[in-house]
């Protein structure tokens, strides 16, 4: 009986290597580097001992020593189980970035990815939002996300669960796309997040929340309750590095302008009206605004002649109802100058309340 029972335990073993298929892990360190969601402990992150390619492939020795995060839990329409669309998760670093490799189980065939839009809508496409936060507060933090397709959208993250699509900043990422499943490789450079390094051991908190629509089933990897948002914040596991994440060094962004104009008066005769002269007269204006990073949570920021005629529109939304619409603020120079100022000037109304608001939801 104990002779069956473990082969029985090696042949489990071995089908679970299977299925990972992670490139070259072997079958003791992939056991040996599982962290179960449900892991108290949280993920360690460990320094590359090379270097990392962001080609959708997994292939580079870093990745063999990175802990495997597996076992996510289903979040919606229950939070019972188990998820049945299968992710891991592997985390690792070097002097400039954080990258982050990712193998979704998903058949080709059931994709679902309506637009290849940046910054797509929440529940419109499948994909994976990686949650970031380096203040640990369960308030603020990052939100970058990937669909099948490799179509990007990233996010400031305030309140615990408020989405803020509005900023923007660089990131790679690539995808391959198999038969039964899709994997993406990440890199997001440090200079792109907002943290300190501290003396002793550095801690951050980190989830990674699933959607899948076809059987419309989200999943994340530390369990998050049904009546709160997949995104949120307060549940999330803790990050240890093995070594200190770099200096971010500094966060410096100029935004310059420049835009021309000519104008002709037409002077005329009051008693004819024939026209008596046409000068003509050209106007060039030229500014810019400026930001510094401070401090993590202190920015500095400068403009010259400010000018917003360059600034994104407004949505066009038809208002049926009574109540009145809020949108968000889309001039660089206000809403950056906090995490999300159009939040902390006029927060969004509840959705029970006498106001609508024009706000994306999550997850």
């Amino acid at each position: 009986m104990k002779h069956f029972l473990l082969s029985l335990f090696v042949l489990m073993a071995g089908s679970l290597c299977a299925q990972l298929n992670l490139p070259d892990m072997p079958a003791d360190l992939l056991t040996r580097y599982e962290v179960p969601g449900k892991n108290p402990d949280g993920l360690r992150i460990r320094k590359a001992d090379g270097p990392v390619q962001v080609d959708g492939l997994l292939d580079e020795s870093a990745w063999k020593n990175a802990q495997v995060a597996v076992d996510f839990s289903k979040q919606f329409p229950v939070d019972t189980g188990l998820a049945e669309a299968r992710t891991e998760v592997l985390l690792t670093f070097d002097e400039r970035n954080l990258y982050i490799g990712i193998v979704c189980r998903q058949n080709r065939e059931d994709y679902t990815v309506p637009s290849l839009k940046r910054d797509f809508p929440n529940g419109t496409s499948d994909g994976i939002n990686i949650l970031l936060s380096p203040s640990r507060d369960g308030l603020n933090g990052f939100l970058f996300s990937l669909n099948p397709l490799n179509v990007q959208r990233e996010a400031l993250v305030d309140n615990g669960t408020t989405l803020s699509f509005e900023w923007d900043n660089r990131w790679t990422s690539s995808v391959t796309n198999y038969d039964d499943r899709w994997v993406a490789e990440v890199a997001i450079p440090f200079k792109t997040l907002r943290y300190t390094v501290a003396e002793g051991e550095n801690i951050w908190s980190v989830n990674f929340v699933r959607v899948l629509l076809k059987g419309w089933e989200v999943s994340t990897w530390r369990p998050v309750p049904r009546q709160y948002a997949a995104n949120n914040l307060a549940f999330c596991h803790e990050l240890r590095w093995d070594n200190p994440p770099p200096d971010p060094g500094a966060s410096i962004s100029l935004i310059p302008y420049a835009n021309a104009r000519t104008e002709t008066d037409y002077r005329r005769n009051p008693a004819t009206l024939d026209v008596t002269g046409r000068p003509n007269q050209t106007k060039i204006n030229f500014g810019g605004d400026a930001k510094i990073g401070i401090t993590p949570a202190l920015n500095l920021d400068l403009t010259i002649n400010p000018d917003f005629s360059q600034v994104e529109v407004d949505r066009q939304v038809a208002n049926l109802s009574r109540f009145e619409l809020f949108f968000p603020e889309r001039r660089q120079f206000f809403w950056k100058t906090a995490t999300c100022s159009p939040c902390l000037a006029f927060p969004a109304p509840d959705r029970f309340s006498p106001a609508a608001s024009v706000w994306p939801e999550t997850p």
